[in-house]
């Protein structure tokens, strides 16, 4: 007998393991808004406003927009991304572990190759974005809305 390690039984995917990614991104798609949200709004009205002078910089966005409009207008348009990034990561991560299974055959033991885990993530990648570009143009678009004043 050698003395390498016998290849483990073939356990096959069940529907909870084919579902168990798209709950973890619903989870992460939420974490991120809450977290990453008010930073994303500051960012894009800098980068909108730009050279227009309304801003003097990152802080001095964050500073005026809770100054003029309260804390709550850091989560402006936030409604929207948060349907949308919950759907993004569910689909990414859920895609993800449906395409590593179809590379495993449904064999969940079957160790997939780095090239394989690289295809994987590239169909996830590519599914995903499908619902992200739609998602990201809604989500701007309400940021740049300021209380009193339209976008510009």
């Amino acid at each position: 007998m050698s003395g390498g390690v016998a290849p483990a039984p073939a356990q096959m995917a069940t529907t909870r393991d084919r579902m168990a990614g798209f709950g973890a991104g619903l989870a992460s798609g939420a974490t991120k808004l809450l977290v990453g949200h008010p930073f994303d709004t500051v960012k894009i009205r800098c980068q909108i406003e730009g050279g227009h002078g309304r801003f003097r910089g990152p802080l001095d966005c964050l500073a005026s927009t809770v100054r003029n409009e309260g804390a709550r207008a850091l989560y402006k348009g936030a409604s929207i991304p948060l349907v949308g990034w919950a759907a993004m990561d569910a689909v990414q991560l859920g895609s993800l572990s449906n395409y590593r299974l179809l590379l495993q055959g449904g064999n969940k033991n079957h160790e997939l190759s780095h090239f394989q885990h690289g295809l994987a993530g590239l169909g996830a990648g590519w599914t995903v974005a499908m619902v992200a570009s739609p998602v990201e143009i809604i989500k701007m678009r309400l940021q740049m809305q300021y209380a009193g004043g339209a976008a510009r």
